[in-house]
Order: structure tokens, then sequence, then C-alpha cells
């Protein structure tokens, strides 16, 4: 692995899409891609399938699917967080 990789963070150009920021990281040579949940969300919700998705995001290193917010609370008595978690752990696969 290449030390100090440049990382793309889609929260960057968060009001661009999917499509967009995967154009930005590859002009501009950043080394890896940190997408939010709700871009991914976005592209499915589009009417694309899964396997564009993967197929859309190629050889791209993605080393990280954003974050879900305030996981430090009880994650098992909060449904709606572990609801959450399920559907960001499912987005990363």
């Amino acid at each position: 692995m290449k030390p100090n990789r440049m990382i793309y963070n889609s929260t960057v150009s968060r009001h661009s899409t999917l499509t967009i920021d995967l154009e930005i990281v590859a002009r501009a040579g950043f080394d890896g891609y940190e997408v939010a949940p709700g871009k991914l969300r976005d592209f499915l919700a589009a009417g694309f399938t899964e396997d564009e998705l993967a197929a859309r995001l190629g050889s791209v290193n993605v080393p990280g699917v954003g974050f879900i917010k305030d996981i430090e609370r009880d994650i098992q008595q909060d449904p709606a967080l572990q609801a959450e978690a399920r559907e960001v752990f499912d987005l990363a696969r």
C-alpha cells in the first residue's frame, strides 16, 4: 500500500452525485474515495442495481463508507440505530 494516500471524501461535494464524485476522483488522481451512505442510497434509488453500483465503482479504492451518527448510543436499546447500522453495513458490502 502506498504511504500517505490521498482519499477524496464525498462530503467535500455533498451536493453532487456519485458519478460526478467518481469523475473528480479519476481526473484529480486521488488514491481512493470515502463515500457517504446517502450517495450510495441516491444512486440505487435512481434505479441502478447493486451490480451497476459495483461496476461504477470499478477498481476505485473505497476505504470507508461514511459514518453512523451517534453510534456511541446504546445500539442494543435503539432499533432505529440498529436499522441504520445494518443499512450502512449492507451498502458497504
